[in-house]
């Protein structure tokens, strides 16, 4: 199987490496800032970004339209990602002080509650 490595930049573009090959395979966008913080959900197969524009990215790096969802909850640069062991919970901590805990139930693509959350959020 093949070994990734994502890079965070701060030209607001994670890059996908092969570690095998030693190149670039794909590059993800979304942020309007640079990517500060990665952390990859292996349960899931997902790829978390956290970045200086304050939102959190979930990217499902197995499709061309990567973007799963994106988490609205910090007023500064996020900082720290960490998912925990089953891939059901997300710590997030920004440059404002706050610790975040996300539901991984709130990523889904087609999900109501997904979209009820991030109304929530929004105001």
């Amino acid at each position: 199987s093949t070994k990734y490595l994502a890079i965070g930049t701060h030209s607001n573009v994670i890059q996908l490496w092969d570690t095998e090959a030693k190149r670039c395979v794909r590059k993800l966008h979304g942020h309007s800032n640079r990517v500060s913080s990665l952390t990859w959900n292996t349960q899931k197969k997902w790829l978390t970004s956290g970045g200086r524009d304050s939102n959190i990215l979930q990217h499902d790096v197995r499709c061309a339209n990567h973007l799963v969802t994106k988490y609205k909850g910090h007023r500064q640069e996020v900082c720290g990602l960490k998912w925990n062991d089953d891939g059901h919970a997300l710590a997030s901590g920004g440059n404002e002080n706050y610790l975040c805990i996300w539901d991984a139930a709130m990523s889904q693509r087609s999900s109501s509650r997904r979209r009820a959350f991030q109304e929530v959020i929004d105001i």
